[in-house]
């Protein structure tokens, strides 16, 4: 075994001698990796890519994967569960360093551990850890309205309304943003006002989430006809996880004391014309 320091690594860099073992690193070919934390999502599959230089002479370094420290790959060998566990060699085309590849194959929340590549070539063993963490989508998603589920709201102009959006059972918990849109073709525009948010553990699973978000939405007649949405943000999913509804903006009209309430759309401010017509004629 090749006995090296990382000062005396560093001092070769300085002094351009060739590089040896003193950077092992790892990254990712299935998402990133932040603070340590790698978020996937449960059934995928994943590559964790540990690079290590080559050594002053050339010689390859020796990576050895293992999951809270139980050994199981070495180099390009599979040492458990060859069905579960892939391993890549793979040296760079300038012949600098060579990269072992851990697949992980259809990951389920038995797979969330912390896992470690090891250079063993050098003393002490340099070491790169990364935490996986599996994520799961909502059990359910859904927009409501005085506690009914909806997909028309109908509002009225000048009037504000508690619209909420519920996510129960994500893992982790997550954030539901609002948008609006006025047209068909429109894009959609965030809505950062009025939103106020708040997640809880589910009471049947303390592993996931519940997220409770309400949006006091001011109704105005120019968005009648138009379209409002939630969404789930914060999960790596490969499908969008949202909840919309068509918006039936309606305003008041008095006459003679009473109030009606009348749609804002050309042929609603046809009607009203005609009645308040009739009513003063």
């Amino acid at each position: 075994m090749e006995v090296v320091s990382c000062l005396l690594c560093f001092i070769f860099i300085v002094t351009s001698f060739p590089v040896c073992f003193c950077t092992t690193y790892i990254n990712t070919t299935s998402g990133g990796i932040t603070n340590g934390q790698m978020i996937v999502n449960n059934g995928s599959s994943i590559s964790l890519v540990c690079t290590v230089n080559k050594g002053m002479n050339g010689e390859d370094g020796s990576a050895l994967w293992d999951r809270s420290s139980i050994p199981i790959t070495y180099n390009d060998n599979v040492l458990q569960d060859a069905d579960k566990y892939g391993i890549t060699k793979r040296d760079s085309p300038t012949g600098n360093y060579t990269r072992y590849i851990l697949e992980i194959r259809r990951v389920t929340l038995m797979d969330e551990d912390n896992y470690t590549c090891q250079n063993i070539k050098v003393t002490p063993p340099e070491t790169q850890r990364v935490h996986v963490y599996v994520s799961f989508p909502p059990i359910s998603f859904k927009m409501t309205q005085n506690g009914s589920d909806v997909t028309m709201l109908k509002v009225l102009d000048g009037d504000s309304s508690d619209i909420v959006c519920t996510s129960i059972g994500s893992r982790p918990d997550i954030d539901i943003w609002w948008y609006h849109r006025m047209k068909e073709d429109d894009d959609f525009t965030r809505i950062t006002k009025g939103v106020s948010q708040h997640s809880t553990i589910n009471v049947n699973n303390t592993l996931r989430f519940d997220t409770v978000s309400t949006l006091r939405y001011i109704a105005s007649k120019q968005f009648d006809g138009g379209v409002l949405k939630c969404e789930v943000i914060g999960l790596q999913m490969t499908e969008k996880v949202d909840a919309m509804a068509y918006l039936d903006v309606q305003y008041s009209l008095s006459m003679s004391g009473a109030t009606n309430f009348v749609a804002a759309s050309p042929l609603g401010l046809l009607a009203a014309e005609l009645i308040y017509l009739a009513v003063i004629a």
